[in-house]
């Protein structure tokens, strides 16, 4: 189909508080509330049709930027400026155009202006995924789409530029393929504070919700987990092991995910902590379910040393070095195997991944390249919904999802909001007094409901109970 052309009208920038009921502890910071951001955008067609769009991500304190040297304030308030330059860069005067070319003209524009400020590329990402994610938002609700009929309709305008290394790919009967399952795995992260069984816990908060990992399992039946690893292989081996003599006492199989969170210096402390795992028998379980090791070396390094030995052993995936759209093809020729999947740093570098996963499996006759969803604390509502359906889009089978976990409702929405969503998406929610809860059962989550007008989101928030969104680092952990 032809792409209908638009303009960007407005874009309006809020935010709301989250306060967790648990603390939540990965890399070197300990989150105990934060800010989550909305941006809502107005777009305009050639035949002057409006319609709305948004977007919505937590403000993560040092995860976007982890220099030691900035508070985790400053690291939210990277994120909040640089979504404000993004809207700047976005209401300059660009014409009418498609979604897509939209986007490409906008992602350098709004990384010159961000990194030119001095900060990294992964902020940027977050700045131009939120710009992206809003435009195919607003013009799946303006034609009655949902985000898997826009993909696969050709409705946003991808061409040949989503591939820009490989011209020649027909990749647009892959795209034409694209249709929501019904269901997506929910992987549970176990952070490095977490209780892992009930008498463990030293603080309950109360809600009925489970605390440690053996209340998780008997609740939720959860059959696949992620690790957070502290980058001390003593200690990690030991969080293991302690772990697995939990997990092994499932009778079904179980499947986990180690997150380094970029922790580990170099790839001869990962090789030493690898020795341990296949070295200790108490382990022989847990290391035949691992399915990949995430990001466990620092960022830049991902681009300045190889894998080696090490890939061969067991699969690599990039997390925080995916920050601009060709990070997998240069990670991929050091070693690693795996993309993450994450709404926050970009839609269409997300669909590009996934099309060099399945044309490098093409070629190879078997499993090279993989996505895996990852998650950034996704809260209820907009951000939870949007993530999960990129993943979907994306052809992953299995995603983590932790916000559900250690904030446990829509915080700062009105009830009327909680409702409205628990109505509008029936398989995903339900409401239990007055929290709206994350249903969960026997390990999945039902997703047929995010195949609605609009990009994974029936309807939108209620942006008159937020505050405008402030300078500054505001509420952190």
């Amino acid at each position: 189909m032809t792409a209908p052309e638009i303009r960007i009208r407005g874009i309006g920038l809020f935010e709301r508080p989250v306060r967790f009921r648990l603390p939540f502890r990965f890399g070197a910071v300990t989150l105990t509330e934060a800010r989550q951001a909305f941006l809502r955008l107005e777009i305009e067609t050639r035949e002057g049709a409006t319609a709305v769009g948004v977007s919505a991500d937590l403000l993560a304190p040092k995860w976007f930027d982890k220099r030691p040297g900035l508070s985790p304030g400053e690291t939210v308030e990277e994120l909040a400026e640089a979504l404000l330059s993004a809207r700047e860069e976005a209401l300059a005067d660009r014409g009418f155009a498609t979604v897509f070319d939209h986007a490409r003209a906008l992602g350098p524009a709004v990384r010159a202006r961000v990194e030119g400020a001095g900060m990294p590329g992964l902020v940027a990402a977050f700045a131009i995924a939120q710009l992206e994610r809003a435009m195919v938002d607003a013009l799946c609700r303006h034609t009655g789409r949902s985000v898997f009929e826009a993909v696969s309709s050709g409705l946003l305008g991808i061409d040949g530029g989503l591939l820009p290394e490989r011209p020649e790919a027909r990749f647009g009967p892959l795209l034409a393929t694209v249709a929501p399952p019904r269901f997506l795995w929910l992987r549970h992260t176990v952070g490095m504070l977490d209780p892992l069984r009930e008498e463990e816990v030293e603080e309950d908060p109360g809600d009925g919700l489970p605390v440690s990992l053996e209340a998780v399992i008997r609740r939720h039946a959860v059959r696949f987990f992620k690790l957070k690893l502290a980058g001390d292989v003593e200690a990690d081996h030991a969080r293991l092991r302690e772990i697995a003599r939990l997990l092994d006492r499932l009778a079904e199989p179980y499947h986990a995910t180690l997150d380094g969170n970029e922790q580990y210096a170099d790839p001869a402390s990962l090789e030493r902590l690898l020795d341990r795992v296949e070295a200790d028998r108490r382990l022989e379980r847990m290391r035949s379910s691992i399915l990949y090791i995430e990001q466990p070396l620092p960022r830049a390094r991902t681009f300045e040393v190889d894998l080696g030995p090490l890939a061969e052993r067991v699969p690599f995936l990039i997390d925080e070095a995916d920050d601009r759209p060709d990070s997998f093809p240069r990670a991929r020729e050091h070693g690693y195997r795996g993309v993450s999947v994450k709404a926050c740093k970009g839609f269409f570098t997300a669909l590009a991944n996934r099309l060099r996963c399945e044309l490098a499996n093409a070629e190879a006759g078997r499993t090279v390249a993989f996505p895996s969803s990852e998650d950034l604390t996704t809260q209820p509502g907009v951000a939870l919904q949007q993530d999960l359906a990129l993943a979907a889009l994306c052809g992953c089978v299995h995603s983590e999802k932790n916000g559900h976990h250690f904030a446990g409702d829509m915080q700062g929405a009105t009830a009327a909001e909680k409702r409205a969503f628990a109505e509008a998406h029936g398989d995903l929610y339900r409401l239990e007094g007055d929290a709206l809860r994350l249903v969960v059962e026997t390990g999945r989550l039902r997703i047929g409901s995010l195949a609605c007008p609009g990009y994974g989101a029936a309807l939108l928030p209620d942006f008159g109970a937020m505050q405008p969104l402030a300078r500054g680092g505001g509420a952190h952990g």
